[in-house]
């Protein structure tokens, strides 16, 4: 399956490119004199879906294996119509088109054609293949995904962090630190072809530290948005042409424990270290849309200085005169808050449990998704929410 032709393309282009222009210029709104947006997370509110949503789509996920209803998802990919969901424990991957069964992959073991760890993985829209890295023998295997047939397989000397296809035979690959202490993470345009780089662009200390954090979004045909964490926040294009900076977004101190859920919460000396700097704290990026003019900023941030306080999902929408923060954003009569699990060409994709739905009456999409439910013919399945913002 190839990607659709898209004729707004360079309409799309033409505003990402003025927004980004505004805001690297120094004499911009909340600029700091460097080029850095800085962003105001402080005052974060809560905010129910249906407020904020410019729409969004209810699709049943139904499988035919009934007995095995879908796992807890790892991982969502979305390319132009298909999904594909990593289920954790089983290691294999579902795909959907508008919410249809269309096939699984499900070769996880030891054979020479079979994958161990999944350390990440996309869609090849090219070859209509499945592309991931096995982190147990450090191989790029890419399987067909109508058949499950292994059609390629290159042996790496690194391991990938994050892999996406741009386009023809490109890849984005991040290429993690090789050895504690080593700066050798950078972020890769490779040919798998031939195994050629076309373009590089090595990545800090704190970004290499932070690579679990950095999300893609998948702007459109051959154009990907790569947000990576640090002292700030830096937003590429990534293309054919290369990698070209977009977005400098600064966050002041409202995320100095950043790393408290990653296992360093008992390391004081990391915590002192930021708060003592006086630079501006890391805060992790999710996923960032630019689009007529506005910048959406999705981003996992921690506020204050409690330990035992969880990190939260956080939402920001900026354009040429306004920022909001969401600090929880929610669907009245659902529990828990809305994490997306991918972002693709203007669109947020999530994924609701059926058990999660306390009060259909709370609002009408909880209405909605209690609906779906009760249609799907697998009701242990979740639903996926499409929405745009």
């Amino acid at each position: 399956m190839k990607l659709r032709k898209r004729t707004a393309a360079l309409v799309r282009r033409t505003a990402a490119t003025v927004l980004a222009l505004w805001l690297l210029a120094p004499a911009g709104c909340r600029s700091d004199g460097d080029g850095v947006f800085e962003a105001d997370v402080s005052r974060g509110e809560r905010a129910a879906l249906e407020e904020i949503a410019a729409g969004w789509r209810i699709i049943p996920l139904a499988t035919p294996d009934t007995v095995r209803p879908i796992g807890e998802v790892q991982t969502m990919k979305c390319c132009d119509g298909l999904v594909l969901l990593q289920e954790q424990r089983t290691r294999r991957i579902l795909a959907f088109e508008e919410g249809r069964f269309t096939g699984e992959l499900a070769r996880a073991g030891r054979g020479p054609e079979e994958y161990g760890e999944i350390g990440t993985f996309t869609y090849d829209a090219v070859h209509d293949r499945i592309l991931l890295f096995d982190r147990n023998t450090r191989t790029l295997k890419g399987y067909a995904r109508t058949t499950g047939r292994l059609e390629q397989s290159l042996t790496l000397d690194f391991y990938v962090a994050a892999l996406e296809h741009v386009a023809g035979s490109q890849f984005l690959v991040l290429r993690e630190t090789g050895a504690p202490g080593s700066d050798d993470a950078v972020a890769l345009l490779l040919d798998l072809h031939d195994g050629s780089v076309a373009a590089r662009l090595p990545l800090t200390p704190v970004q290499s530290d932070l690579l679990t954090d950095m999300a893609i979004t998948r702007e459109g045909e051959g154009s990907l948005l790569l947000a990576l964490p640090g002292a700030e926040n830096r937003i590429y294009r990534v293309d054919s042409t290369g990698f070209t900076l977009l977005a400098r977004v600064g966050f002041g101190r409202a995320g100095a424990e950043r790393r408290f859920w990653e296992g360093q919460c008992d390391n004081p000396f990391y915590l002192a270290e930021w708060l003592e700097s006086g630079a501006p704290a890391a805060i992790a990026p999710s996923y960032c849309q630019l689009r007529d003019g506005r910048m959406l900023l999705w981003y996992v941030s921690r506020y204050g200085s409690a330990r035992e306080a969880r990190p939260g999902l956080s939402l920001l929408l900026a354009d040429t005169t306004a920022q909001r923060a969401v600090a929880e954003l929610v669907i009245e009569g659902v529990a828990g808050t809305i994490q997306p699990l991918c972002a693709a060409e203007g669109h947020y994709f999530t994924l609701i449990h059926p058990g999660d739905i306390t009060d259909a009456g709370r609002s009408p999409l909880a209405g909605e998704l209690a609906a779906a439910a009760a249609r799907n013919s697998d009701a242990d399945n979740p639903l996926l929410v499409v929405f745009k913002l």
